[in-house]
């Protein structure tokens, strides 16, 4: 059993069966959690909630609903002084600036609590924590 992180893109398009990748997303957090421990934080919360509500495919008490089922099912990592001391020295020693912060922070949280595995579609974010995180594409690619 690992422990992996997933990242809100990856919650984004499990919940939107609308979306191109609905399906792929769905299944491999369906794969993975019978396999693994899975984690999201307050963030991920956080960034699910103003997505959905700016897209608006889905009510707000849909949206609210998901979020119960994330914290139901995933273990939620809050942010407190040692993540915010990992986050102050990732945005030193990475040149972090402007909306980086935010994957940042999630490296940051990561790195404190020693989850070395993340779930995303958007690998390019996070190239820069390479050192002590393993990115598992949602899709892979031959670049």
């Amino acid at each position: 059993m690992e422990n992996i992180f997933i990242d809100t893109n990856i919650l984004i398009y499990a919940t939107d069966k609308d979306n191109q990748f609905y399906l792929v997303a769905f299944e491999k957090l369906k794969q993975l959690s019978k396999e693994n421990k899975l984690f999201i934080s307050g963030q991920i919360l956080r960034e699910y909630a103003k997505v959905k509500t700016q897209q608006g495919n889905l009510s707000h008490q849909e949206i609210i609903n998901n979020i119960k089922l994330f914290q139901d099912n995933y273990t939620v990592l809050y942010d407190n002084n040692e993540t915010t001391k990992e986050l102050l020295y990732l945005i030193i020693t990475h040149s972090v600036n402007g909306k980086s912060i935010y994957d940042c922070n999630i490296a940051a949280k990561k790195k404190h609590y020693k989850i070395k595995k993340l779930l995303t579609n958007n690998v390019k974010d996070f190239v820069k924590y390479k050192s002590f995180i393993e990115i598992i594409p949602l899709i892979k690619t031959n670049n």
